[in-house]
């Protein structure tokens, strides 16, 4: 996995979580420790379904960061020591097309 692919990924999980913050009224990172603990009713089918994407879509997250964590230690690595002495250049890896 690259770490474009990776950032890919997150803002498509942000989006994911965006929807259900919304629907539910609480931050996911709130949402998962109540999720984690046992504290949240989940006796009906669709508290089962909803809560168990929900915390998927987290735990995915937070995965994902992990990796990107890792990716971005050797990306800066790389651009130190390919950056002149000026400071680092971030060049952008592609145009994004306005819809």
């Amino acid at each position: 996995m690259t770490l474009e692919e990776v950032i890919q990924d997150i803002h498509a999980l942000n989006a994911e979580l965006e929807v259900f913050e919304k629907k539910y009224g609480v931050l996911s990172e709130d949402f998962y420790q109540l999720y984690v603990v046992g504290e949240l009713r989940d006796e009906e089918p669709e508290e089962i379904l909803a809560y168990g994407r929900w915390a998927a879509f987290y735990e995915t997250k937070l995965h994902r960061i992990g990796i990107y964590k890792q990716l971005f230690v050797d990306w800066m690595r790389a651009l130190r020591e390919s950056a002149p002495e000026g400071g680092l250049v971030l060049v952008p890896h592609a145009i994004i097309a306005e819809a």
